[in-house]
């Protein structure tokens, strides 16, 4: 199964990065790549996630991550990461 990553949720994580590192380098690290690591186990499973309902027609799922939502698609063939939130953003 492919790994796509879309522009936003790669903006997410920047963003992410650059908010935290400041303050502590070694949180910003980890917490970057426990998202990775997540994305990892979507791939290996996909339906791990909880599906979101209120999205008609796709079958996207979200799991959540530390302190952080990842929202992701589920194809026949891909795993699509579509956002990264961190849970006390407003969206």
């Amino acid at each position: 199964m492919r790994l796509l990553w879309t522009d936003a949720a790669l903006a997410d994580l920047r963003r992410f990065y650059a908010f935290l590192a400041p303050v502590n380098r070694n949180a910003a690290k980890r917490s970057v790549a426990a998202i990775r690591a997540a994305v990892g186990k979507a791939i290996e499973r996909p339906r791990i996630g909880e599906r979101v309902e209120d999205v008609r027609g796709r079958e996207v799922r979200k799991l959540y991550v530390d302190q952080f939502e990842l929202r992701y698609e589920v194809t026949p063939d891909c795993i699509r990461v579509l956002r990264v939130w961190h849970m006390r953003e407003e969206r």
